[in-house]
C-alpha cells in the first residue's frame, strides 16, 4: 500500500499489482475425507483465522465397519456374539498461519480428537453382555499447508499424528484385537 501524488504533467507511472488471495482473518467451511491405511471417514469442518490465529472444529463418520469381533459372556453360557464397529470421531485444533507469498498458507497447529466407537451386533444372541458404546480422547500435532487456487477455492493437505490420552477399557480391548481399530484414535 502507497499512496502518490500525480500532479505533475506528462509524467509516466508504472504500477505492479499482485492479487492477494490469503489475509489475516477468514471465514471456511466445507467438506472433507479423512484417510489411513486401512480406513475413510466423511465428514465436515468450520473454522477460521483471526488475526491469523486458527480455529478449528470438524466432525467425521467412519465409513468402513472393523473386522468381526467375538464376545463371550462368561456369566451365561451362550455362544459368542459377533459384532462390528464404526467410529464417530469429532475435535478441535487451534494454531497460527504464516502466510507465505500470495498464493500459500503454512499453519501448525495443535487439538484434542474425541472417538465414540458405537457397535453393531451381526448375530443375535440372549447375552446380558453389551458391548456397544466406547471411547477415547486424543490430542494432535499437525501442519496445516494450504494453496489458493482462486480468491474463494483452495486446496490444504494437513498431515497429523494423534497421541491416545484416555480410553475406556472396552476400547482397549477392541484396540487389541481389530487392526482397523487401531487407525481410529
Amino acid at each position: 500500500e502507497k499512496t502518490i501524488k500525480v500532479d505533475e504533467p506528462y509524467k509516466n507511472y508504472t504500477f505492479k499489482l499482485k492479487r492477494r488471495y490469503y489475509y489475516d482473518s477468514a471465514f471456511f467451511f466445507g467438506a472433507s475425507t479423512i484417510t489411513g491405511f486401512k480406513d475413510v471417514g466423511i465428514g465436515g469442518y468450520i473454522g477460521g483465522y483471526i488475526k491469523n490465529f486458527y480455529i478449528h472444529g470438524d466432525i467425521h463418520w467412519g465409513v468402513i465397519p472393523s473386522e468381526a469381533i467375538y464376545w463371550n459372556d462368561l456369566q451365561t453360557d451362550n455362544a459368542p456374539v459377533k459384532y462390528s464397529y464404526k467410529p464417530l470421531q469429532f475435535g478441535g485444533k487451534f494454531g497460527y498461519g504464516f502466510i507465505l507469498g500470495n498464493r500459500y498458507r503454512l499453519t501448525p497447529h495443535v487439538g484434542l480428537c474425541g472417538t465414540r466407537v458405537q457397535g453393531e451386533r451381526l448375530e443375535y444372541n440372549d447375552s446380558s453382555f453389551d458391548p456397544c458404546v466406547c471411547s477415547a480422547i486424543s490430542i494432535n500435532g499437525g501442519v496445516k499447508w494450504s494453496c489458493a487456487l482462486a480468491s474463494c477455492v483452495e486446496i490444504n493437505i494437513t498431515p497429523e499424528y494423534y497421541y491416545p490420552v484416555y480410553r475406556t477399557e472396552l476400547y482397549k480391548a477392541i484396540y487389541n484385537t481389530s487392526p482397523r481399530v487401531k487407525t481410529w484414535c
